[in-house]
Order: structure tokens, then sequence, then C-alpha cells
């Protein structure tokens, strides 16, 4: 099998980062000049959109209803500029028409009802929900403000 054909296949199970084809190639022992020759023609067929798997990955991300630290964290992992991140965030929030600040906050109040049921709440189960928002991603800013929503 020819190294373009390794990474069609590679890429043919999920949306693949230039990184991570890069790397699989490599894991491979394919050549670096074939490494570049089939990003580059992956790119040209628009197979490998580090910008396009940003604004998917958000998507996907927010219905899980993670924050954006832990987005951001998880694009670079997966070796997404933060260039691309930004701009693929920002394309997002045009193509919904909403800013991500909303639904983040509208995502902390949800992860905040499940494990309350309510509105009302002691220390113990605070501490949980700040936890678990934490844990998911979301800034200082909203997890405060979902907190002092709680009576």
């Amino acid at each position: 099998m020819n190294s373009l054909d390794m990474g069609i296949r590679y890429i043919s199970y999920k949306p693949r980062t230039e990184k991570e084809v890069r790397v699989y190639l490599n894991d491979k022992g394919v050549s670096l000049d074939e490494i570049n020759d089939v990003v580059s023609k992956l790119k040209a067929a628009k197979f490998i959109n580090d910008l396009q798997y940003v604004k998917d990955y958000t998507r996907y991300a927010l219905e899980k209803k993670r924050g954006k630290f832990r987005i951001e964290m998880e694009l670079r992992d997966r070796g997404v500029s933060s260039f691309d991140i930004e701009d693929g965030m920002y394309a997002f929030e045009e193509e919904e028409d909403i800013s991500l600040d909303s639904i983040m906050l509208m995502n902390a109040r949800k992860v905040r009802d499940s494990i309350l049921g309510s509105l009302e709440a002691d220390k113990r189960q605070r501490d949980k929900v700040m936890r678990k928002l934490n844990y998911l991603g979301y800034n200082q800013s909203v997890i405060i403000k979902v907190l002092q929503e709680i009576s």
C-alpha cells in the first residue's frame, strides 16, 4: 500500500487534523518528503482542513457540555494551531449566529440542574457542581455566575 492510500484510509474512519495524519504516516515509516506530499494532496482535495475540524469538533464538544477551555486544550492536543482554533471558533459563532459564551452559560446551567435537580443546594452540592464544571473546562466567571443563581 502506498503512502497516499495509507493516509486516505486513516482519515476515512473519522476526521483527522494535519498533525494526526503526519504522526500516523511517520509511525508507519513513511519518509518526510512523502508525508509532505501526501498531506498537501489531502489538503488540496479538502480531506484535511483544520479550520473545518475546529468547527465540527466545537459543535461535538458543546453537545457533550464541555467548556471552552477544555475544547481548546483538546484541539491543541490534536495538533491544531492556536490561530486555527481562534478562527474556527469565530467561524462557528458566525455560522450558528450565537456566541460561545451564551452557549457555555446555557450548558453550565444544564450541568448544574442535572446535578442538583432544583435551585436549592447545600455547600457540598455547590462544591460538586463547581468541580464538575471545572472538570468540563468552564471558566471561573461562568462557574461563579451559575452558582450565584442557586439559592
